[in-house]
C-alpha cells in the first residue's frame, strides 16, 4: 500500500530452564487493529506549524509580517502489545492433577485499541510428555489474580483499550503419566500479524509496528512426589455373590509417594452406591472408629447426601518413600 511503512520486531528473553522437569507453554499473538482510538493522540491526526516573522524596514515605523509556508505530519498508528509471566516461581504439578495454572498479563502499549488474539503451544523439545489436556484460556474478569471458572470468562480474542491490560490465565491438566526427560532444544513459535489503518486516510497514515507480535514463557515444574488413591471392596457373603441384604465392605487408600514434601488439606468424600445403605457406626481411619456425626473426629456420614467425608489434613513424609491412610466403610445391598 502506498505510503505506508512496515516495521517489524521481535524481543527476545531469557529462559530459566535448567533443572527443570516441565511444560512449556507459549502465548503468541495477531493484532488486529479497531476502529477505535484510546486517549493518546489519534493516528491520522495532523499537527501543522508554520512561523511568523515581524520586520520592519530601515527609514521606515510601519511593521511588516511574512508567513513561511506550513509543516505537516500525521500521527502513526503504533502497534505495542506486550505479554509478560506473572508467576514468581515455576508452578509445582503433579500427575494427574487437573487446573493447574499459568498467570500472564498482556499489555497494549500502542495508541488505539486493539484486539489481540491468543494462542499456545508447548514446547516437544524441552517438556514432559505426553502434551497437555483440555488446555484453555481465560481472562481474569473479574480482576482478582485468582483463576475462578465461574466468574472469569474462557477466551481466545482478548480486546483491549490503549494503555489496558489484562490477567490472561493458561490453565492445563497435566497428564497421569508423565516423561519427565529434560532436553535444552529452545522454544517453537508460530505467530503471525496484520494491520489496517481504521478509518484514517491510508495513503496519509503509517503503521508503526514495535510488537506486532510477542512471547512469554510459563513453566509448570513436575514435583518428585504425588498422591495416589485407590478403592476397592469386599463382599460378606457365603457364595461370594451379592444378593439383596449382602455386606460390602469398602476400602479407600490415599499415599502420598515419591520424594520429601507435603499435600494439605487431603479430604476424602465418596458417595454411597445406589441400592445400598450405608451401615451406621462401619466408618474408620486407619482401624480407629469414626463417628458418623460431623463432630470432633475426622469423619462423618451424611444421610440426606448420602455421602462419606473424611478430613485427612495433611499428608507429609521427610525422605523418598511412601506414607499412607486407608478408610473403611460397610454398606448393605437393599
Amino acid at each position: 500500500m502506498t505510503g505506508r511503512s512496515i516495521i517489524t520486531g521481535r524481543r527476545k528473553r531469557d529462559s530459566t530452564k535448567s533443572k527443570v522437569k516441565c511444560w512449556i507453554f507459549v502465548f503468541s499473538l495477531l493484532v488486529l487493529w479497531s476502529s477505535a482510538e484510546g486517549a493518546g493522540t489519534a493516528a491520522g491526526t495532523a499537527v501543522s506549524n508554520s512561523v511568523t516573522i515581524r520586520f520592519q524596514i530601515a527609514g521606515s515605523a510601519a511593521t511588516q509580517t511574512i508567513e513561511s509556508n506550513t509543516d505537516t505530519f500525521v500521527v502513526d498508528r503504533v502497534a505495542d502489545v506486550r505479554i509478560d509471566w506473572m508467576d514468581t516461581a515455576p508452578v509445582e504439578a503433579g500427575p494427574g492433577e487437573s487446573d493447574r495454572v499459568l498467570r500472564f498479563l498482556v499489555s497494549n502499549l500502542g495508541n488505539g485499541d486493539d484486539n489481540v488474539s491468543l494462542s499456545y503451544e508447548h514446547n516437544t523439545t524441552d517438556s514432559f510428555s505426553p502434551p497437555p489436556q483440555n488446555v484453555r484460556l481465560y481472562r481474569d474478569s473479574d480482576g482478582d489474580g485468582v483463576f475462578d471458572p465461574s466468574s472469569d470468562s474462557q477466551v481466545s480474542l482478548l480486546p483491549l483499550a490503549e494503555d489496558a491490560n489484562a490477567t490472561v490465565f493458561i490453565v492445563a491438566d497435566i497428564p497421569s503419566n508423565p516423561d519427565s526427560n529434560l532436553s535444552r532444544d529452545g522454544i517453537r513459535v508460530a505467530s503471525s500479524w496484520t494491520a489496517t489503518a481504521g478509518p484514517e486516510d491510508p495513503q496519509a497514515v503509517d503503521v508503526v509496528v514495535r510488537r506486532g507480535e510477542d512471547l512469554a514463557e510459563g513453566i509448570y515444574r513436575l514435583r518428585d512426589y504425588h498422591l495416589e488413591s485407590y478403592k476397592s471392596a469386599t463382599i460378606h457373603s457365603s457364595d461370594g455373590q451379592v444378593h439383596t441384604g449382602t455386606r460390602i465392605t469398602y476400602t479407600i487408600g490415599v499415599t502420598l509417594k515419591g520424594g520429601a514434601g507435603a499435600i494439605h488439606n487431603v479430604i476424602v468424600s465418596d458417595t454411597i452406591p445406589t441400592g445400598t445403605e450405608y451401615l451406621p457406626g462401619t466408618l474408620t481411619l486407619d482401624g480407629t472408629a469414626l463417628s458418623d456425626a460431623a463432630d470432633g473426629d475426622a469423619g462423618s456420614y451424611d444421610s440426606a447426601q448420602r455421602l462419606i467425608r473424611v478430613d485427612l489434613g495433611t499428608l507429609s513424609q521427610s525422605a523418598p518413600g511412601e506414607t499412607s491412610r486407608e478408610i473403611a466403610f460397610e454398606v448393605k445391598v437393599q
